[in-house]
């Protein structure tokens, strides 16, 4: 129970720093006429932290998965050298 709390803290955090991140730069690029090139810069970093977010909830929906004994994992040989 206590790893579960610490898991859902954690991917709380994870969830709520690019979502901050995206507040501010929307807050910033609203709160005062901006160039095209300038909106142009802010919608390319908020891309960027839904990229983060689309990864985060994938690989939180693949463990959520594998959890419930949906998602078989395979076993493979591994070569750490390369």
């Amino acid at each position: 129970l206590d790893r579960q709390r610490r898991f859902v803290g954690d991917a709380a955090h994870e969830l709520r720093t690019p979502l901050a991140l995206m507040r501010g730069e929307l807050d910033l690029a609203l709160s005062r006429p901006r160039t095209v090139e300038e909106y142009r810069a802010a919608l390319h970093e908020v891309l960027g932290d839904v990229e983060r977010l689309t990864a985060l909830s994938g690989a939180l929906l693949a463990l959520a998965r594998s959890d419930a004994g949906r998602m078989v994992v395979e076993a493979a040989p591994l070569d750490l050298a390369e």
